[in-house]
């Protein structure tokens, strides 16, 4: 009796560790990100009259929504977007898709 409720509670918690992958779902989102110091000091990004600043540098891509980064939660579909510092702008469209980050990196012109 002892083993079958050993294997009947190890299997209960084996069970109870699995993550169900459907329960998640991926935020739909843009995100705008710079990897080296322009000089030009905060990047303020603009969609849809929402303005979000980059503050900081990434080495690489980081995940969606990563701090000092410019993310936005958008509806899937094409955004055009503005973003200024002290001395460069740029302008453009980004294409946001369902349930996915879309990312765009800013580079120094």
């Amino acid at each position: 009796m002892s083993k079958r409720f050993l294997l009947f509670s190890l299997s209960c918690f084996a069970l109870g560790c699995i993550k169900n992958d459907k329960d998640y779902v991926e935020p739909t989102q843009a995100m705008f990100w710079i990897s080296q110091n322009l000089g030009c000091g905060p990047i303020a990004v603009t969609i849809n009259g929402v303005t979000h600043t980059i503050t900081n540098t990434y080495p690489e891509l980081p995940d969606c929504g990563a701090t000092n980064t410019a993310t936005f939660d958008l509806t899937p579909g094409v955004y055009s977007y503005k973003a200024s510092c002290s001395s460069q702008s740029w302008e453009g469209n980004i294409t946001v898709i369902k349930e996915a980050c879309t990312s765009l990196e800013l580079k120094k012109k």
